[in-house]
């Protein structure tokens, strides 16, 4: 086999155009993955995909595995893998994916994101060159925003933050003694959609008893949502509408611990948010969607721990006590749409676009 191993490769349509592919491939998973990435491959035979796949869930068979066992055992030889993520190189709950690119001695791998896991973070590419196989590293800046999760994961140790809410015309979030519908429909549709991105949900326990929210996705595909509730003076009954719905439930108080069906109260190791996060992510929370109230998405804008910002702002007025979020510092809008009965804005925190230039730039000769 080639010894030869490209850096950064220049400019190639081709590369393009299959790493693309793989980058679609993995956000068929949605939110199943987490905390892992996700992850999609494409075996290549003389320009034409032969076999594609990607990582279903966490805990099942990696993308690349998946891929080359597709492909008939006679091409194999002759193909090229190409993958939007660094191949792992260690045993979690699979075995390494080196392993069989140099086993079935596949020629040719083309990755479009180092990963950012310490435990690989090169050493997988080291691996298949110390094998002979040519590895080139062709940077897709889509690859690393479709693992923007993964990437605070792993520099952080937390999960990936994105606040959401909802604003009138005159800056009204809502109300002390109703709910109050800011948005239309349509709006509804895009936050169904926000929600299935993420791993979990979370709001605090007066959003619970005002507004009696459901917290599950129903205007988009289905995908599991795990609910988070702060509860700290476990105020909320068992027998309230959002805890009777059959879906998991987190309810985090300080007074009992207990498990009944889908409902479960924890008592977490502290009300520190930094800390709480961190108990989150050892649990394997790899995102969380806030979705409120004031003092919740306050509480995480105030302590800078957020990634990612949401905000639809409806264009009519409303009598309420409770004021929107202020904007902070220190983020970048990175959409702005117009619809007929409210705006929406999308931006991200600088850091986050930091670090993905920081994996976009890596060199393999590291």
């Amino acid at each position: 086999m080639a010894s030869a191993v490209s850096n950064v490769a220049a400019k190639d349509t081709i590369k393009e155009k299959f790493l693309q592919r793989c980058n679609i491939l993995a956000s068929y998973a949605g939110n199943r993955t987490e905390p892992n990435p996700r992850v999609g491959a494409v075996m290549v035979y003389k320009n034409t995909i032969v076999a594609e796949s990607f990582h279903p869930y966490w805990g099942g068979k990696h993308a690349e595995v998946i891929a080359i066992e597709k492909t008939p055992k006679h091409l194999r030889k002759q193909c090229a893998l190409y993958i939007n993520l660094e191949p792992c190189c260690f045993y979690g709950k699979t075995p390494p994916c080196t392993d069989i690119i140099i086993k079935e001695q596949i020629p040719k791998v083309v990755i479009g994101m180092i990963d950012p896991n310490p435990k690989v973070k090169g050493q997988g590419i080291a691996q298949l060159k110390k094998a002979g196989i040519e590895v080139v590293y062709y940077p897709m800046e889509e690859a690393f925003w479709l693992n923007r999760h993964f990437i605070v994961n792993q520099h952080h140790k937390r999960p990936y933050i994105t606040l959401k809410w909802a604003q009138s015309a005159n800056g009204v979030l809502g109300s002390h003694k109703q709910r109050l519908f800011i948005t239309d429909d349509l709006a509804l549709k895009q936050v169904h959609q926000l929600r299935s991105f993420h791993q979990a949900i979370l709001v605090g326990s007066r959003t619970v008893l005002i507004d009696k929210p459901q917290l599950t996705i129903r205007k988009h595909w289905n995908e599991a949502l795990l609910r988070i509730v702060l509860d700290p003076e476990n105020t909320i009954p068992p027998q309230h509408p959002t805890l009777a719905i059959a879906q998991p439930i987190w309810i985090l108080n300080s007074v009992i611990e207990e498990e009944r069906g889908h409902c479960r109260w924890m008592i977490p190791p502290s009300w520190d948010l930094k800390v709480l996060l961190q108990w989150l992510y050892q649990k394997h929370i790899g995102s969380i969607l806030v979705e409120g109230g004031r003092e919740t998405l306050n509480t995480f804008l105030e302590q800078d721990l957020w990634d990612e910002l949401h905000v639809w702002c409806a264009s009519k007025v409303l009598q309420g006590e409770v004021l929107a979020p202020t904007f902070p510092k220190g983020w970048r809008l990175k959409e702005r749409k117009v619809y007929p009965s409210f705006y929406y804005l999308w931006g991200v925190h600088l850091r986050i676009e930091r670090l993905l230039k920081a994996l976009l730039f890596y060199s393999t000769k590291n």
